[in-house]
């Protein structure tokens, strides 16, 4: 299925794309693969805050499915950090 690059459901995918297309590809929301992407379960690339899967990516993350885990385990983020948002908590007045 997910083994080559000819595969249906990833016809409409380029080398790089955006969060929407690869929901469109995978017929899922956009807020699932933000969540991968959060967790680092799909490889993706951040460009001037702009997130971008590569179809290598999607093929990568659909293999790892295919043999029965959840995804990758490392980000493999390439480009700029992205500071992490510190948590606001809750004070009791």
């Amino acid at each position: 299925m997910a083994g080559t690059n000819d595969d249906d459901e990833l016809d409409g995918l380029g080398k790089m794309n955006s969060v929407s297309d690869v929901a469109k590809a995978l017929e899922v929301s956009e807020s699932k693969i933000y969540e991968l992407v959060r967790s680092c379960r799909i490889g993706h690339y951040r460009i001037d805050g702009t997130i971008r899967i590569s179809r290598r990516h999607v093929v990568d993350y659909l293999d790892s499915l295919e043999r029965g885990g959840r995804g990758e385990d490392e980000c493999e983020t390439i480009g700029e950090a992205r500071p992490e948002r510190p948590r606001l908590r809750r004070l009791k007045i």
